[in-house]
């Protein structure tokens, strides 16, 4: 199923959304470290990369967009010729590897 778009929102939708924006831009300003801000215009910097290298918009954030986007940071050059991912945004629970979470992700995004 196919989500909506930003601009089929009802008015209601919309602005809390636009309330959301603003409180996530307070939360990222005041409350995290400037190597936190940094690591998230990293992350912005290769999301960027990757919708222009596939030619969709920087919203079109789909199951699918989501799981090529691993697969295309998985393609990148990383240090010494190895691929590198970005850390993850929370700490993995215990028992939870990398490559665990990359295939539980992959799961919920194609919903088994």
């Amino acid at each position: 199923m196919l989500a909506a778009r930003p601009e089929t929102y009802d008015a209601a939708t919309r602005a809390a959304l636009e309330h959301i924006d603003g409180q996530a831009v307070r939360a990222v300003a005041d409350g995290r470290p400037e190597r936190t801000r940094r690591g998230y215009a990293q992350d912005w910097t290769s999301w960027s990369r990757f919708c222009a290298a596939s030619g969709v918009p920087l919203l079109a954030v789909t199951s699918g967009t989501l799981v090529m986007f691993v697969e295309w940071l998985w393609e990148q050059p990383g240090q010494a010729g190895t691929a590198q991912l970005p850390r993850p945004a929370l700490p993995l629970p215990r028992g939870y590897s990398a490559g665990r979470a990359s295939r539980i992700a992959f799961a919920v995004a194609v919903g088994s």
